[in-house]
């Protein structure tokens, strides 16, 4: 009975044991369910953290991580991170870390919030702009952009009125080419890189640009002070424009239809002479264009479509410097001038008023015949007196190419000064200085020389007309230097040789010219008739003519013979 008793208790301990075990085993699955049943809803509060809690920071969790300390720290930080790697592989995390221990450092990122989310990835981070070269920094700083493109007409063999001419028409090769337009230098009425003064000493340049809004404009000196500073030489192409026909130096290379041939390399005494020396550039490729001999109606627009597309085949130089050997227009016309520089428009302003109502007489003496000069002086005379009593205009002014200073004619293609020409204005008693200096107004006599060969004139004028030419005080006493025009200028011994020959008074006499009452010009065998000066001068007064305000009495008139 005893035994029996045993037995029965060890069977109940055993069953107890087992309902036990059993129990256990259960409460473990029932968690176990409820762990993997809640996953994704734990994966996702996991999430949230991480974007919004500091104990998800990965700058702080780095700092844990640079701890060395007892063996407890490190244990709890690597069972923190084996309990995050359980959670989030059981929800199937698509962020989740393969590599150990970056889970909790690289937390997900919502790609289309990255501009709120403070953490960036590598990938995603914005570069920092790469450090500027030496010529990046200098380019920048004269054309605004990191790589210059330059176009320089440099060298132009014409006078300043035809120079303009030529410049201007060149704007249409810059906008096509899309490149940055030097501005020559200026000075003894020339526009090129060997004149001695800044391009405003003639021109306004911040009108220029208001004219030409689509085109940058940079001058000369600048575009020089860019090629020193550079500390790679800039690369450049060289383009030589040629007329064809005109049997001069390049005739051997004359070309029949407009064409494109290689060019020969300038050596040191060739750049010297077009003063493409002073300017530091790599040219690598001379290139002649020619306009051919025929030349078709539309010859300036197939020109500048040529001339692009050639010029535009190689990018890759920084600077096109062009040669223009080419007296014709190579380019379609543009009518409208560069706007002179305020104090010639004040120069000729400050005449007008004195002097208006004035007759303006343009005699250029050059390519007339010199035994001529006296006899058509006397015409002029004779011319001017009816037209003086006709309009009651007393005032007279009066523009040449004679030397009215002494030394070099006011035309550089004027080479001769003969007795004639100077007894010529010896009749129409213009005021002539000593010649001594430029700079000297005392030896200029301002009253008309009433000295007049009278006897010259009885076999052209009636008894009346020659008295009121000996007895006029006032016939032609007005010039340039009469009125004393540019003296703080002609003060200045920088520019004395402006004014020894043709220079910046040419302008101020085309100006008078334009806006005269009246205006007389010389006849065929008393001056050159057809010139650039005395064309530009008619285009403006009929422009003005037809003004319904205008103060014109006519456009022009040629005195008698």
């Amino acid at each position: 009975m005893l035994l029996n008793r045993s037995v029965q208790t060890r069977h109940s301990f055993n069953f107890s044991k087992k309902l036990a075990i059993i129990i256990i085993v259960i409460y473990i699955l029932w968690n176990s369910m409820i762990l993997i049943l809640n996953t994704d809803d734990l994966s996702n509060e996991v999430s949230v953290v991480t974007e919004k809690e500091e104990s998800y920071d990965k700058f702080k969790l780095e700092e844990v991580a640079k701890f060395d300390g007892t063996q407890e720290i490190g244990e709890e930080f690597e069972n923190e991170v084996i309990n995050d790697e359980v959670i989030i592989e059981n929800g199937n995390n698509k962020y989740q870390n393969d590599q150990k221990n970056e889970v909790s450092i690289e937390p997900p990122i919502n790609e289309d919030d990255d501009e709120d989310n403070e953490f960036i990835k590598p990938e995603d981070q914005i570069d920092e702009p790469s450090s500027l070269t030496e010529d990046e920094k200098i380019n920048i700083k004269y054309c605004g952009e990191k790589t210059c493109k330059f176009m320089f007409t440099y060298f132009q063999p014409e006078q300043e009125t035809r120079a303009n001419i030529h410049l201007r028409i060149y704007t249409h090769l810059a906008r096509s080419l899309n490149r940055i337009m030097v501005l020559p230098n200026v000075g003894h009425s020339r526009i090129r890189a060997c004149s001695p003064f800044r391009f405003d000493f003639y021109y306004d340049i911040e009108k220029l640009k208001n004219q030409y809004p689509d085109i940058k404009f940079i001058t000369q000196p600048e575009f020089l002070e860019w090629t020193k500073q550079r500390k790679t030489k800039p690369n450049a192409q060289h383009a030589w424009m040629i007329q064809d026909g005109r049997n001069d130096s390049l005739s051997v290379r004359e070309h029949r239809n407009m064409a494109v041939e290689q060019g020969i390399k300038f050596g040191s005494i060739r750049k010297r002479k077009v003063c493409l020396d002073q300017f530091d550039l790599n040219i690598t490729d001379y290139k002649e264009f020619h306009t051919g001999i025929p030349k078709p109606s539309d010859f300036h627009e197939k020109m500048l479509k040529f001339l692009t597309k050639v010029l535009s085949e190689t990018t890759n130089y920084e600077v096109i410097m062009i040669l223009n050997r080419s007296p014709r227009e190579m380019l379609p016309l543009i009518h409208k001038q560069i706007p002179y520089s305020p104090y010639i428009y004040q120069q000729s302003r400050e005449v007008i008023d004195k002097l208006r109502p004035y007759i303006a007489i343009h005699w250029r003496m050059e390519q007339a015949t010199p035994e001529n000069m006296p006899r058509c002086a006397k015409h002029l005379l004779k011319t001017l007196l009816r037209v003086k009593k006709s309009h009651g205009i007393k005032n007279v002014y009066l523009a040449t190419d004679y030397p009215l200073l002494g030394g070099k004619a006011q035309s550089e293609t004027f080479y001769v000064i003969s007795k004639f020409h100077t007894k010529a204005m010896d009749i129409l008693g213009v005021p002539i200085t000593d010649g001594k200096s430029s700079n000297n107004t005392d030896g200029v006599d301002n009253k008309i020389n009433t000295n007049i060969d009278a006897e010259g004139l009885e076999d052209l004028v009636e008894d009346e007309i020659k008295e009121n030419l000996i007895n006029d005080d006032e016939t032609i006493s007005n010039t340039w230097v009469s009125l004393k025009r540019f003296q703080e200028y002609r003060n200045n011994s920088e520019y004395e040789e402006e004014f020894k020959g043709s220079g910046i008074h040419g302008i101020l006499d085309k100006l008078l010219c334009i806006n005269a009452d009246y205006f007389l010009s010389g006849p065929k065998g008393c001056a050159r008739v057809v010139s650039s000066f005395t064309r530009l001068i008619r285009h403006e007064r009929q422009e003005l003519y037809k003004t319904r305000n205008s103060k014109l009495k006519n456009v022009i008139n040629f005195w008698e013979r």
